[in-house]
């Protein structure tokens, strides 16, 4: 944070005192506008090496399944809202994918997620979560599969809400991941639970290169 500098105090008045005889004016030597230009560069450096220093990583990559990340309102509506949802000690830090400003793909990593959980049993509640805003998942649909040390399992479903908070209905495939990271994406890129277990690796790997 700058510090403003402290105000300057006026310069004493000259009422009442004797005329100073005017010294010669000494010839310009154009260092003003030198040194001004020296200092608005300053600045600028400063300003942004504040902006590199400040600018937070938060471990997603850039692009996935195609997707860029999204950063408009509504897009940050969606992380915000997910990331605010309380489940004991674990911390969920989300990111919002898509085409335009069109979101699909959502993707959420869980921090401090307890071990010895299976991969099953984050689905059932990655998907008991789906369905309290709205979603409807097809829980007999799930797929599970297990490669370079993670586990993976994706089930169908859609509705509103599905793939982001307040959002339109949709239909895609909710998959968890469990390895290294333990997160859930949620896509719109397919609506086959077979072919979300390919997406959810994709995924992964796009991560683990970030």
């Amino acid at each position: 944070m700058a510090m403003e500098q402290p105000p300057r105090p006026d310069a004493p008045s000259p009422w009442g005192s004797p005329t100073p005889t005017p010294a010669p004016t000494p010839p310009r030597s154009g260092r003003g506008p030198v040194l001004v230009v020296a200092i608005v560069l300053l600045v600028i450096g400063v300003g942004a090496m504040i902006v590199f220093l400040t600018r937070e990583d938060d471990g997603f990559p850039d692009q996935a399944l195609g997707y860029e990340r999204l950063r408009t309102d509504d897009a940050d509506r969606a992380e915000r809202t997910v990331e605010g949802v309380e489940v004991g000690d674990i911390e969920i830090r989300v990111a919002v994918y898509g085409t335009g400003d069109v979101p699909q793909l959502l993707a959420a990593l869980c921090e401090n997620y307890p071990e010895g959980v299976d991969v099953q049993a984050i689905i059932q509640g990655a998907a008991g979560g789906a369905e309290a805003t709205g979603g409807d998942v097809e829980q007999e649909s799930i797929q599970v599969s297990e490669s370079n040390g993670y586990s993976y399992a994706c089930m169908s479903g859609g509705g509103p809400g599905f793939l982001v908070p307040g959002g339109p209905s949709q239909a895609g495939v909710l998959c968890v991941f469990q390895g290294e990271h333990v997160g859930v994406i949620v896509t719109t890129h397919t609506q086959e639970a077979t072919l979300g277990l390919s997406d959810a690796q994709t995924f992964v790997d796009a991560l683990e290169a970030a």
